[in-house]
């Protein structure tokens, strides 16, 4: 006995509202809740709606905790992901030509506020990119890995600016040389590393979530 549409969509609105918010998630355990409540309507002769009562009153902590642990290994697949695209030969140039356009900019900025922003430019120039090349349409905000992404995002940004503003933050430029110098230029070529990362990540799991969610 399979499930109308409408029965489908009842379970991923009550699913929706329980706080499962990710589209990607919800499908896994709507087959799983679907399942469950066939079998029980075809064994039983009961209802759908009494069987799905039924289903939930037996499982719905488990699938809560199922959301958390998934969530939490979404997290542990974005940060192997991370480290594994940094170590590729395309972002190991990414932060060379970082590094040499820092040494370059830096040396031919002639004002210290200036210096100081280039850490918040960097971070507001990546959120804005990764928001129009990874969010562009709402519909990418419904799932995981786009969503915590942008959450990694945001404390690199928070991490980035705080680093340059307590350690590296001039009162003249002519506080700027040797070793400040040379950390500034690495801290603010990491930093740009770092969003570049985190874009092809994003990139790379917006593909695959278009791949298999086909229809959207």
């Amino acid at each position: 006995m399979s499930l109308t549409s409408e029965q489908i969509q009842f379970i991923d609105n009550y699913l929706k509202n329980e706080g499962i918010e990710y589209l990607d998630i919800r499908v896994e355990m709507i087959d799983h809740v679907a399942s469950g409540v066939e079998i029980e309507m075809k064994e039983h002769g009961t209802l759908f709606y009494e069987a799905f009562k039924k289903y939930m009153l037996l499982h719905k902590k488990g699938l809560l905790n199922s959301n958390r642990k998934f969530l939490r290994s979404v997290d542990i697949r974005l940060l192997k992901n991370f480290f594994s695209n940094a170590w590729s030969l395309q972002c190991i140039l990414v932060f060379i030509m970082g590094y040499i356009g820092m040494n370059f900019l830096i040396s031919n900025l002639y004002s210290f506020k200036a210096i100081n922003m280039i850490s918040t430019t960097i971070s507001i120039g990546g959120a804005l990119l990764y928001s129009i090349l990874v969010f562009k349409r709402k519909k990418w905000f419904n799932f995981s890995a786009i969503q915590r992404l942008g959450l990694f995002f945001v404390l690199i940004s928070q991490l980035g600016t705080s680093f340059g503003k307590y350690l590296f933050t001039l009162n003249s430029l002519q506080e700027l040389s040797g070793n400040k110098f040379y950390m500034l230029s690495v801290s603010n070529a990491l930093l740009f590393t770092a969003y570049y990362l985190m874009l092809v990540t994003g990139i790379q799991y917006k593909k695959a979530y278009k791949k298999q969610f086909i229809a959207l």
